[in-house]
């Protein structure tokens, strides 16, 4: 199930929408965007813009910001929206885990709900990239799904979750490696969109984002709340209080 097909696939669960419809939106963009802080005349890299709506965010700050995706439908769709804000948009279709477009550094680099899709080696070759093109100082924010939903017994494994299910693929799945699902996605109409995406463990993206060079200087879990169930009526009854994603915040010395 290649990431760039599934995303090149006509559909309104990603592609037409115009505010937040997901989990993801809440627990995981929300809070990746309050603690990159993106500032007036920054430049930032948004990699894995996919329509746009967190990069329309940055740029409302004042940031020059660039947007990659692998997706050429996803990019079309964020090329559409009308700027906001003092900032600026480029978009290039790029694969980010081999290489960025430009030549350009950047203030602070931002990656929401797309390393999931990528193995090990495609994380740390990303990771690499980054930190090639962070200036001294510069800041990179990374959220994902946090690792505690693909484990045996968890509401986002047994059926509980009415907004998300993960199905290994990988037969006798070892949690201390990385593994592959397949994610069932339901957003706030009741849309299903399938993917492939990867299980990390929690120690992983610490290690090699030291390994490349970054410093982790935070890192913060969201849970499930009683208020994002209610956001749905089709969520109703899933459960709360159980981590959903994470994100870490990294500086280049």
């Amino acid at each position: 199930m290649d990431t760039k097909s599934v995303y090149e696939r006509p559909t309104d669960f990603w592609q037409n929408r115009e505010s937040w419809t997901v989990m993801g939106d809440w627990l995981g963009r929300e809070p990746a965007l309050r603690m990159l802080n993106p500032q007036k005349g920054e430049q930032i890299l948004d990699a894995g813009c996919g329509e746009g709506l967190l990069t329309q965010e940055l740029s409302r700050a004042g940031a020059f910001v660039v947007g990659v995706d692998r997706s050429r439908t996803m990019l079309e769709k964020a090329s559409m929206r009308p700027p906001v804000g003092p900032g600026s948009i480029a978009y290039f279709q790029s694969d980010f885990a081999d290489y960025l477009p430009l030549t350009i550094s950047f203030n602070a680099a931002f990656c929401v709900a797309a390393l999931m899709h990528d193995s090990q080696a495609e994380c740390f070759n990303f990771f690499h990239n980054v930190a090639e093109r962070l200036v001294h100082g510069g800041r990179f924010v990374i959220s994902i799904t946090h690792p505690y939903q693909y484990l045996p017994g968890s509401p986002t494994r047994d059926g509980r979750s009415k907004w998300t299910q993960y199905e290994p693929l990988d037969e006798n799945p070892q949690f201390e490696h990385s593994c592959r699902f397949v994610e069932h996605y339901v957003n706030i109409h009741g849309q299903v969109f399938d993917a492939e995406v990867w299980y990390h463990p929690e120690s992983l993206f610490p290690r090699m984002l030291k390994e490349v060079g970054l410093e982790v200087v935070r890192t913060q879990i969201t849970y499930v709340r009683p208020e994002h169930i209610a956001k749905s009526p089709l969520w109703a009854g899933s459960p709360w209080g159980h981590p959903a994603y994470y994100q870490i915040l990294a500086v280049k010395p």
